[in-house]
């Protein structure tokens, strides 16, 4: 939805948007991490897949590897520009909430 139709909406309906939106993001994130756990606990199951397990530093020098290139590709894509200064104003996590072990 654009801002124009936004801004023209009632007071409550915003607020009952912004709730739906924010329960979704909650309820999809919690479905993908059980559905995850499900496929590490299967995938440990099977002696024919090897799950790798990054150290913290691993993770962290992968992450600010990808920043960088991420950086250069945007260059030339001003939506890409706008995603990562979106990025950058997000709270800050730890590097051990980026989870590496559940990609197998």
């Amino acid at each position: 939805m654009n801002k124009k139709k936004w801004d023209k909406l009632p007071a409550d309906i915003q607020s009952i948007l912004t709730v739906s939106v924010r329960d979704f993001a909650e309820d999809i994130t919690t479905q993908l991490r059980i559905a995850d756990q499900a496929a590490v606990k299967a995938a440990q199951a099977d002696p024919n897949i090897t799950i790798h397990d990054w150290s913290e530093e691993e993770r962290k020098s992968s992450v600010l590897l990808l920043v960088t290139q991420w950086k250069e590709f945007a260059k030339g894509s001003d939506n890409a520009q706008k995603s990562i200064r979106f990025c950058h104003n997000l709270p800050r996590r730890k590097w051990s909430s980026i989870s590496v072990k559940n990609t197998y």
